[in-house]
């Protein structure tokens, strides 16, 4: 380990004292010496040097930044695996697989954000549907095609387009911003032989623009504006910017003269401005320096102050920099140690020896800290792996236990039915209802698989009503009007029956008159619908709210209807929480349960259970 030691001995306040008299004495003897100079004209040069230095930095800065953003953004395709999500969507483009390349999506889109504050939000178009990272909402009643954007958006063809500064019409937020569309496509022979074109949508926010120049452009004394590809601002920075922008003609004249300084009077004060392309973006910028007044009316007296002063000012300051600068090498040493965990070593009995004890001190300090750090992440690392763990297992219980639901009464009333019908003569009607309640518990287990083809949903329901309506008799009738386009769906299993069964006994078996079930499905935006219908007793408005609140929450309220949220709670695993179960009645008329499912065939054809267990 190498250590600078350095050897002092004294106060600092001495050593100071001493170099002041130094400089009293040589400012003394140089004092006759005059400073002949002539300071409007260093004026003149000093303040077209800051306006053009304030100008260079803030185009550099600018381009930097931006072209930061944009370098990462064109890595960003390759880096986030958009084109494998992507062609994935666009191979099968319905509800499910949107769900799924919006989610992973989301993650590598809000990183991209929140890695970059000039980002203020971030929109992908594609052919089959948009996507966002969801952490800001789109303006209500969006469409892309009706927002001025989209034409730029259709008739560009640049892989990388600047759009002229506007109010943002995608997101709610209605920030001032920039928008930068990215081009590219998507095409993967796997999956389908055209190629996709994608535009990525990147919201420049026009605040953090602005907040980036106010970080190396002191407010006070420059006016910095930044001008888009037609003139319009992209941010202004200081008071006199503003005021400039209401004026047109003067504004033209120092765009026209890029790069030059020139001479500008703006709300009866002086500026020296210059305007500046910006490298990487169409962008100009207008950079204006006041001349203060106090400056000017103290022309005179300057003169004469730097004749006789000038000199002993010069040479006190040249002296005192090199003494101080002397002085202080360890304290430069102090404050350019690079490492952390390396003692800074320093001989002497004055302030600086101090100085350097309460620095070792304090690295010890962080060191000690910097361990305990590292080891608490770990602990964290692991507690967080724990805590994962146990939720995936409690949510496959979850899910085990919600399957395992069966209702054994119904069972032992079919088998009081069969055994009335045997008793009552017809081996016929025993046959066909031992045909349909084999049918019946065939099609519930169907070999262990949970998503099932709605037809055999259908044909399972079919044989639950068969069986009751030879129980009933008169009093059940049944109807289900199923399209054959929709009968291709899967879904998950044992779906109807709970909601036929509820009819019977909730609606039909309580009233006195004969019932009617009626199964239907449509199409719907997002999915397709199952509806079981009954024009039994129905139910209470008030009853009705309490459930569907429930319904949404999904909690069970009472072991009556059980059945119901079984349904909603299962769709809900399976598919997510914008599906799921809804009720709707009329008290004394009728109730009907609506499924609201999405349009899902799965890639994996042995789930499919058309063929049935013949043993």
């Amino acid at each position: 380990m190498n250590n600078h030691t350095h050897h002092h001995n004294g106060s600092i306040v001495l050593k100071v004292t001493a170099t002041i008299t130094v400089i009293f004495l040589v400012a003394i003897t140089l004092n006759q010496i005059i400073l002949n100079r002539h300071i409007n004209d260093t004026i003149e040069e000093n303040m077209e040097e800051t306006v053009l230095r304030t100008a260079e930095q803030t185009e550099n800065y600018l381009s930097t930044r931006v072209s930061g953003s944009i370098e990462r953004l064109l890595y960003f395709k390759a880096e986030s695996g958009l084109d494998s999500i992507l062609a994935n969507y666009f191979a099968n483009p319905n509800a499910a697989a949107y769900s799924v390349a919006m989610s992973n999506l989301a993650a590598p889109l809000s990183t991209k954000k929140v890695s970059d504050s000039l980002i203020s939000d971030l929109y992908l178009y594609t052919d089959y549907g948009a996507f966002t990272d969801g952490s800001t909402l789109l303006t209500p009643g969006f469409s892309l095609e009706k927002v001025a954007l989209w034409s730029e958006i259709r008739e560009g063809n640049s892989f990388l387009e600047f759009c002229t500064v506007r109010n943002d019409e995608i997101f709610r937020s209605r920030k001032w911003v920039v928008p930068v569309l990215y081009r590219f496509s998507v095409s993967s022979a796997q999956v389908y032989s055209a190629t996709r074109k994608c535009i990525l949508v990147v919201n420049l926010d026009c605040k953090e623009i602005q907040a980036l120049i106010r970080k190396i452009v002191p407010e006070a004394e420059s006016a910095i504006l930044v001008l888009d590809q037609e003139g319009n601002p992209v941010t202004c920075v200081n008071a006199a910017a503003e005021e400039l922008m209401r004026k047109p003609e003067l504004l033209s004249r120092l765009t026209a003269a890029e790069n030059t300084v020139l001479d500008v009077r703006l709300d009866g004060k002086r500026y020296y401005g210059v305007a500046r392309k910006v490298s990487v973006t169409p962008w100009t910028i207008v950079c204006m320096q006041a001349s203060t007044t106090a400056r000017e009316e103290s022309r005179s007296y300057l003169q004469l102050l730097l004749v006789e002063g000038g000199t002993l000012i010069m040479v006190t300051g040249m002296v005192c920099l090199l003494m101080l600068h002397w002085f202080t090498a360890p304290l430069r040493e102090l404050i350019n140690c690079q490492n952390v965990r390396q003692a800074f070593c320093y001989e002497g009995n004055d302030e600086i020896a101090l100085l350097t004890k309460s620095y070792n001190q304090m690295l010890r300090s962080s060191n000690e800290m910097l361990d305990r750090e590292k080891q608490y992440s770990h602990q964290l690392e692991e507690k967080n792996d724990a805590i994962e763990l146990e939720q995936r297992l409690k949510r496959r219980a979850e899910l085990q236990a919600l399957q395992a639901q069966i209702n054994p009464h119904f069972l032992y009333n079919t088998l009081d039915s069969i055994r009335w019908k045997a008793e009552a003569a017809g081996a016929e009607d025993i046959s066909q209802m031992v045909r349909d309640l084999a049918n019946f518990f065939r099609i519930g287990l169907s070999r262990g698989r949970e998503i099932i083809p709605l037809e055999q949903e259908i044909c399972h329901v079919r044989s639950y009503l068969d069986i009751q309506k030879m129980r009933y008799g008169d009093r059940l009738d049944y109807q289900i009007r199923i399209p054959e386009e929709l009968k291709k769906l899967y879904t998950v299993k044992l779906l109807i029956q709970p909601l036929a069964e509820n009819s019977i006994y909730h609606g039909i078996k309580e009233s006195d008159r004969k019932g009617t079930i009626l199964i239907t499905a449509g199409e719907e935006p997002g999915g397709f619908y199952l509806c079981v219908r009954d024009d039994g007793l129905g139910i209470s408005q008030e009853t009705l709210t309490i459930l569907n609140a429930d319904l949404k929450r999904g909690v069970t309220v009472s072991d009556g209807g059980y059945g119901i949220f079984n349904v909603n709670e299962r769709i809900r695993l399976y598919f997510g929480r914008d599906y799921g179960l809804e009720l709707r009645s009329c008290a004394g008329e009728w109730t009907e349960a609506v499924i609201h499912l999405p349009k899902y065939i799965p890639e994996r054809t042995e789930w499919d259970v058309s063929d049935f267990d013949r043993r």
